[in-house]
């Protein structure tokens, strides 16, 4: 009998970020206890992407045994859970792609976003950026307030302006960097590079969550993104910027995981 709890669940965070984000406005959704969350910041560094991904799904393998997998993934996360699903062919049940961070290859959407600089900067002077995200990360370890105030002095997100989710994401920004900026490098490096034939390999259904207000990772983005996915649905959430759009799709993805077992259990 497939129930929920016979599902893999595997959780992948954006950047800066670690898996406190499912826990970034209160109380983490109930799947959460029993999902597999890597810690991508931190997380063999020694490996550069294409190896890190190789070695990252076959972790996934090994925690989901016999069981289908369920792909969750936030921002830059996006990315990570649809390598691990093109590599995975058959295994996956279904993926939730949450304010995603789609390829930037063909198109002009780096224009759109919010963290343009640091992407540009990544794709053009990769020596650059590496120094930028090593100050980052200082800065990030000694005065993680600064870094917040830095990245979203022009993100206007009605989420952060709770002072306990603002004081949640300073602490995330510093725990993200605390061993240094490796994981986070190595995924915007990679982002920037040309990757859009890996969603037309991800074969299972895919649901993408994209705020209307969303300037981090625009609604362009998630459209190209529907249209490179074999088998996706885009749902849009008005009004919901970044972190809003986060907020609303674990709200739905818990009542949509108990509504799940209900119905099978029945």
């Amino acid at each position: 009998m497939n129930r929920t709890n016979d599902v893999a669940i595997v959780y992948l965070h954006g950047f800066p970020g670690g898996p406190e984000e499912i826990s970034l406005f209160g109380s983490a959704p109930d799947w959460s206890s029993r999902a597999f969350v890597p810690d991508r910041s931190a997380d063999r560094l020694d490996l550069a992407a294409p190896a890190y991904f190789d070695d990252l799904t076959a972790r996934v393998e090994r925690y989901a045994s016999e069981r289908a997998v369920h792909l969750i993934g936030f921002s830059l996360g996006a990315r990570a859970a649809m390598e691990i699903a093109a590599r995975m062919t058959g295994r996956v049940a279904r993926i939730d792609l949450i304010s995603p961070a789609g390829p930037l290859d063909g198109t002009d959407h780096l224009d759109l976003m919010a963290g343009r600089i640091v992407f540009s900067l990544a794709a053009t002077h990769p020596r650059i950026f590496g120094c930028l995200a090593g100050l980052q990360a200082w800065v990030a370890r000694q005065r993680p307030d600064l870094l917040y105030a830095a990245l979203f002095r022009r993100v206007d997100d009605p989420d952060l302006a709770d002072d306990g989710v603002r004081h949640r994401v300073i602490t995330l920004l510093q725990t993200s960097f605390s061993r240094g900026a490796g994981g986070y490098s190595r995924e915007v490096l990679a982002y920037v590079t040309p990757w859009s034939d890996v969603p037309r390999r991800v074969e299972a259904a895919t649901v993408i969550w994209q705020g209307t207000q969303d300037s981090w990772t625009p609604l362009p983005m998630a459209e190209r993104l529907e249209t490179l996915l074999p088998n996706a649905d885009l749902r849009l959430v008005p009004e919901k910027t970044h972190y809003g759009t986060l907020r609303h799709a674990l709200t739905q993805l818990k009542f949509e995981q108990c509504a799940t077992a209900g119905a099978q259990t029945a």
